[in-house]
């Protein structure tokens, strides 16, 4: 899946993930990724 963000930064592969986990007691999970997601607003210092 390419992503809108990614679309408009030009690129033609794929970059957005959706993984569905189910563990053995029954208990699902759903995980997504986006290489390409948004950045944080808010500038990081390294310490």
């Amino acid at each position: 899946m390419l992503s809108a963000n990614g679309r408009k930064g030009g690129l033609k592969n794929v970059d957005t993930m959706h993984f569905i986990f189910k563990a053995t007691d029954g208990r699902i999970a759903r995980v997504s990724g986006a290489y390409t997601g948004p950045c944080n607003p808010t500038p990081v210092t390294p310490k």
